[in-house]
């Protein structure tokens, strides 16, 4: 039976979440006076998958009735009366649970769905992915059973995107790294996901060192989407931290001038230069972008007051070949 089927995962997935140790459940006639909530649990559940279903029942049906009683409890009853066809009182002993963990949530789906309620299965399932689909069994479930609204949910589900930035805000850094391993083996979908992850962790970080690494990712990982719009917007915001910014400054001149969002790429260009006389990429890319602005003559001298100082620079020789061609 399928809602048999949770009760492994009912009893183990979310150990996590369970009451302490020490929390004594109230006693009955069933439980020992000693025994623990997880304990009692794993009893239950014990006798379930023994074909003592009757007396788990039973004895669940008084637990339910206590104010702590454990959301495990009350879906494994909600389970076990799904299983005979009591779906109404089976919503009702979920939906009186509260906030429910992912096994609930999607028994309490399965329970709309069997009574032919697409419009509240819809909403569930909905709610269902947004909260728990970053646990990769819940997306599996929605697409094996075909629920409602299945093929209309989000490419990436919203749960997974809000863990995603809660790791970005704890380690910023690590997505300079993920970029840089995108940058030598691209992958679209990766790069989606950490764009939609970034942005929104950026609504928590936005300032600081911490905030400008962020920029700068974001402004990358658009580069790799091909969205240069995108890109010169992250780059700019970057700017406004930090107005020396060497790899902004090469993100804008890998795209065009939007007066509107910043000043020209060849501006920023020029004083990163000026800031950082030693950084052969940043005057690379100034001499480039003056070059392709017609603006020959001033990217020739450059050029030469830069070979001068170096006359042994592979970049500068390099780009004066290029500009000779």
């Amino acid at each position: 039976m399928f809602w048999l089927a949770h009760i492994r995962s009912l009893l183990t997935r979310r150990a996590a979440d369970a009451p302490p140790p020490e929390m004594v459940c109230p006693v009955n006639a069933s439980s020992s006076p000693h025994e623990t909530t997880p304990q009692r649990l794993q009893r239950l559940g014990q006798w379930c998958l023994e074909g003592r279903l009757a007396a788990a029942e039973v004895e669940l049906h008084e637990w339910q009735r206590h104010a702590d009683c454990p959301t495990a409890a009350r879906t494994l009853l909600s389970a076990l009366l799904a299983r005979r066809g009591m779906t109404d009182d089976a919503r009702q002993i979920l939906h009186a649970a509260g906030e429910l963990d992912a096994p609930a949530a999607v028994l309490q789906a399965a329970l709309l769905i069997v009574a032919d309620l697409p419009d509240a299965a819809r909403r569930c399932v909905s709610h269902l992915d947004a909260h728990h689909g970053d646990d990769g069994w819940v997306r599996q479930w929605i697409g094996y059973v075909e629920a409602p609204c299945g093929n209309e949910l989000p490419q990436v589900s919203p749960a997974v995107i809000e863990q995603l930035a809660a790791d970005l805000l704890a380690q910023p850094l690590a997505l300079l790294s993920l970029v840089a391993a995108l940058k030598v083996a691209p992958d679209a979908e990766q790069v989606l996901l950490l764009r939609r992850a970034g942005a929104r962790a950026y609504h928590d970080l936005h300032e600081g060192r911490r905030g400008l690494v962020l920029c700068q990712a974001m402004a990358d990982l658009a580069l790799l989407a091909q969205d240069a719009d995108d890109a010169r917007r992250w780059a700019h915001r970057g700017l406004k931290l930090e107005p020396y910014s060497a790899p902004l400054a090469l993100v804008l001149a890998a795209v065009e001038d939007d007066p509107a969002q910043g000043p020209p790429a060849v501006n920023v260009l020029a004083e990163v230069a000026h800031k950082h006389p030693d950084y052969p990429d940043v005057l690379a890319a100034l001499i480039r972008r003056e070059g392709a602005q017609g603006r020959r003559e001033a990217a020739r001298r450059r050029l030469t007051a830069w070979l001068s100082r170096e006359p042994r620079n592979l970049t500068a020789r390099r780009l004066h070949q290029e500009l000779a061609a």
